[in-house]
């Protein structure tokens, strides 16, 4: 099938943020971002990945769907569309730390997320991240995670 090349799109902010205070709920290590397709063609996602190869939960969402992935190495593809004049919505949540699985379970970090499409003007987006992710797979099954640091990242 031909490719197409979608003009550009708009996105609601540039950077990400999973958790504040000194409690965190796994509930809170959670972010958003909206792409919208202002260009005159379908704006195809291929990839969505981490510059420090950490995992992220991720959901898409727009009006007709709701796809769920993990994300963590460049060549697993997504194959999302949005549609000229649409959007979705990209919820990432639960950062996942390792292959960096040393220390306490619960640390400060900062990322960069990628993301591909067909896009012309902007065919790499670049979401500055940082915030709280876990090195242990078990925290993700308790209700609370605490932190001994005040300060945030």
């Amino acid at each position: 099938f031909p490719v197409t090349i979608a003009q550009d799109y708009r996105v609601n902010r540039d950077s990400l943020r999973f958790g504040i205070g000194t409690i965190i709920y796994p509930e809170k290590l959670i972010d958003s971002v909206t792409i919208t397709n202002i260009g005159t063609k379908a704006l195809l996602i291929d990839s969505v990945y981490s510059l420090k190869h950490y995992g992220y939960r991720l959901k898409v969402k727009d009006n007709n769907i709701s796809l769920s992935f993990f994300i963590y190495d460049p060549r697993d593809l997504i194959n999302v569309t949005i549609n000229t004049k649409d959007s979705s919505k990209f919820i990432f949540s639960k950062p996942d730390l390792c292959p960096d699985c040393s220390g306490s379970s619960l640390k400060p970090f900062k990322d960069t997320i990628f993301i591909h499409s067909n896009s012309i003007t902007k065919p790499k987006l670049k979401l500055f991240t940082k915030g709280y992710g876990t090195t242990s797979y078990r925290d993700w099954e308790t209700n609370i995670l605490t932190n001994e640091k005040t300060n945030t990242p």
